[in-house]
């Protein structure tokens, strides 16, 4: 649904404006060296992945609508280093895409 821009199955359940809402950069909340990192409404946006929402033990959802992409990261572990983990298996999906 999100990577349909609030339809699914060719229903609409969200309307543009709250899909426009929720993936618009909120001013103010970039954080990081490269400022390539914003929140919208409930939604984070990098640059380069497109927009995600974590959870617990590394669980992570990323959408990138231009790329017709959707992953689901679930994890199982705490602490340092599951981070890492959930970017490295991003970025691996992201390099495996062909145009």
């Amino acid at each position: 649904m999100w990577r349909r821009g609030g339809k699914l199955d060719g229903t609409r359940l969200l309307s543009k404006e709250s899909v426009e809402a929720a993936w618009t950069p909120s001013p103010n909340t970039s954080h990081g060296d490269a400022g390539d990192y914003y929140y919208g409404y409930g939604w984070a946006y990098q640059q380069g992945r497109g927009w995600g929402h974590g959870g617990s033990d590394g669980t992570y959802a990323l959408v990138n609508p231009d790329e017709e992409l959707i992953v689901l990261v679930f994890g199982q572990s705490r602490g340092p280093g599951i981070g890492d983990l959930r970017d490295r298996f991003i970025d691996m999906v992201h390099a495996a895409i062909v145009d």
